[in-house]
């Protein structure tokens, strides 16, 4: 995906210089360090319990997943009143507020949505997550 987003954005006159990184040793702590230069591709999957629980990626300017050192005001405000916030009501119509800000001005480029792929076998029982998530202890082999 890295090398055909580089080559879409020099399609369109953006140069660029692909580099696929080791994820463990050379990108995972250029990533934690903040230097990931410019523009870099990062996947992530996400909760579908609590519109939270991804929104937390960025629950202050300096959080160690604020990759992209965002800094909307907008957005890190509205952290305070969903604390304050005495009913799920409430919350909501804050996480909704915060959502917009988001879209209109987000800190990533939203490029694709890529669906989780699964191979399948009558020999074993495995029902997909909706969070992405695997666990292998609930999967088994037929009898």
């Amino acid at each position: 995906m890295a090398l055909a987003i580089g080559q879409y954005l020099d399609d369109i006159g953006v140069k660029t210089n692909v580099e696929l990184l080791e994820w463990a040793s050379v990108y995972v702590p250029m990533l934690s360090g903040h230097d990931m230069g410019p523009m870099f591709f990062l996947g992530s999957g996400g909760g579908t319990w609590s519109a939270l629980y991804d929104m937390a990626d960025l629950s202050a300017v300096d959080a160690g997943t604020n990759y992209t050192e965002w800094k909307n005001p907008d957005w890190f405000s509205g952290w305070e009143e969903i604390a304050a916030a005495t009913t799920e009501e409430e919350r909501r119509v804050v996480i909704d507020r915060m959502l917009e800000v988001f879209y209109n001005d987000p800190p990533w480029l939203m490029l694709y949505f890529q669906p989780d792929f699964y191979g399948v076998s009558n020999r074993v029982t495995f029902e997909p997550r909706r969070d992405e998530k695997v666990y292998l202890f609930d999967t088994a082999l037929a009898q």
